[in-house]
């Protein structure tokens, strides 16, 4: 593992074939930032350039290039200041809400009917 600081709290690390954010106060995995499936990555300040500051305060976005195509993807900071992103939602949370629109539409038709 070879870290990469993204400033703040957090650090980058490329390991088997992912992009993973780590908290750097505890050196513990936060998330997966992205699934690099062969793709280069590079880290840059708000203009493009590489980051300046020795911290990665300035750090805005990931790039990710596909060698093959030249594709480049840009992942910006999420709405916590950091980078991991959520692929796949908690199963729990998303059963409980859909009983609560369940149960939201049937008293809602009950009310309805009743009229």
């Amino acid at each position: 593992m070879h870290p990469l600081p993204a400033g703040g709290d957090v650090l980058l690390s490329e390991q088997d074939d992912m992009l993973i954010e780590y908290d750097a106060a505890s050196r513990s995995p936060v998330g997966v930032v992205a699934f690099l499936e062969g793709r280069s990555v590079a880290l840059v300040d708000a203009a493009g350039q590489p980051p300046r500051a020795e911290d990665g305060a300035d750090l805005a976005a990931v790039l990710l290039t596909d060698p093959s195509s030249g594709e480049v993807t840009r992942l910006g900071r999420n709405e916590a200041g950091s980078f991991f992103r959520v692929f796949q939602h908690n199963k729990w949370v998303a059963k409980k809400k859909a009983e609560a629109e369940a149960l939201a539409a049937a008293a809602a038709a009950e009310v309805v009917v009743s009229a």
